[in-house]
């Protein structure tokens, strides 16, 4: 290289070395200094955080309403409160049958429909859809939410953060309302045990499963039975999986109890049992004493001087009457009809061949005409429902 070229080559060197440091001398930072994964910590301070808050209340807020529906409706026998049972009530409490009909609560619908009423009310911007349990948890779908968070300009971010988040939600309330299958299951067995016995709450008592025992929830209703043609009864119910609901204090639960009432009217007319005769001197007969029967349309008083009919006792009237002589020298038997309607309040001043209703009990007086004194004779009672007469279950003596 010439000494033309060198002196050429250190030129351009030294005028790059100026520029460099021009440029180094006259730069100015346009943009402020800031902190690395600002954007992302304000994202998740503002938005992220924010939502979580929001869906920690509400979760709280789904919980209670999952609880108090569950608890008014088990004290409703499970209906929704203020809501009657298409088979009625005894002392404000729902039935849960009637005679042959049942009328089991619809749990689910039920459930679901006041459960939606209390979101509303409760959690006024939130719009649930399907709202139902399953298991222990109370679910619902929700829709998208949004958050919007502004950030500083000079941070020459976007100006804005946009967060969505889901409301749908699932919550565990410690209780399942599948333990209404395992009460259905009960309540038949209970019915198709009882229902056909005289003293049916006898019956009950022996047959109940130990989570259960008569009378209301509240422990104010006694049940009395002693009323002609009483055969309902209140029960208190426990869980029979011990589940137990938060009383709203701290560490604080109560059991959960169900309160319903069952009708345990007879699926056939039972027979009339508890039958006396008296001789009324006054009266010149007999009367006939029996406790009433609400499902019975009628009674039928049969009496004979064939006492083998003793042996063919409980039987069908029919056939025990059957066995009696044609010929009349030999035996006789004779009946005598008494409808609901033709039955009289209580009277001391009784009419014979009429019947009285006292103190749940009927009084028919049976005149004695065409009775020998010194006869022995038989008596007997069946009831008549409209459509079939029960059998009859025993003979008393008719004597003087």
């Amino acid at each position: 290289m010439n000494k033309q070229g060198a002196i050429i080559h250190w030129i351009i060197f030294g005028v790059l070395i100026a520029m460099a440091i021009f440029f180094v001398g006259t730069y100015k930072e346009t943009t402020t200094n800031h902190i690395k994964g600002e954007w992302a910590l304000h994202f998740l301070m503002d938005n992220y955080l924010e939502a979580e808050k929001v869906l920690l209340v509400q979760e709280s807020v789904e919980r209670n309403v999952g609880l108090e529906v569950a608890e008014e409706m088990a004290l409703n026998g499970g209906w929704r409160s203020g809501e009657v049972s298409a088979c009625g009530v005894v002392e404000n409490t729902n039935l849960w049958n009637m005679r042959e009909g049942w009328c089991l609560p619809e749990v689910r619908g039920n459930f679901t429909s006041r459960a939606s009423e209390k979101l509303k009310v409760r959690i006024p911007r939130g719009n649930f859809s399907e709202v139902y349990t399953t298991g222990k948890y109370f679910r619902a779908q929700g829709e998208k939410e949004e958050i919007n968070s502004l950030l500083l300009k000079e941070a020459h971010f976007p100006a804005d953060q946009r967060y969505f988040y889901d409301t749908s939600f699932a919550v565990d309330l410690g209780y399942s309302f599948e333990e209404y299958t395992q009460l259905g299951s009960e309540v038949k067995l209970l019915i198709e045990k009882c229902r056909d016995m005289q003293e049916f709450m006898t019956c009950v008592e022996k047959s109940l499963p130990i989570h259960w025992r008569v009378g209301s929830c509240d422990g104010k209703t006694e049940i009395k039975n002693k009323e002609a043609g009483e055969r309902r009864a209140l029960f208190c119910v426990q869980s029979p999986n011990l589940y137990t609901l938060s009383t709203g204090r701290v560490g604080e639960r109560k059991k959960v109890k169900y309160s319903l009432a069952l009708d345990f009217s007879p699926s056939k007319i039972l027979p009339v049992e508890k039958v006396s005769v008296s001789h009324d001197a006054g009266l010149n007969g007999f009367i006939v004493t029996f406790p009433s029967n609400f499902l019975a349309e009628g009674y039928k008083i049969y009496y004979t001087d064939w006492l083998s009919v003793v042996g063919y006792t409980p039987g069908k009237a029919i056939d025990i009457f059957s066995t009696v002589p044609k010929d009349p020298t030999l035996g006789f038997y004779e009946s005598a009809f008494v409808k609901k309607e033709e039955i009289l309040p209580c009277s001391d001043a009784k009419e014979a061949m009429k019947a009285y209703l006292c103190n749940g009990n009927i009084m028919y007086v049976l005149q004695e005409g065409g009775l020998h004194k010194d006869k022995p004779y038989m008596l007997g009672v069946t009831a008549f429902d409209g459509k079939e007469e029960s059998i009859l279950e025993e003979f008393v003596e008719l004597k003087y």
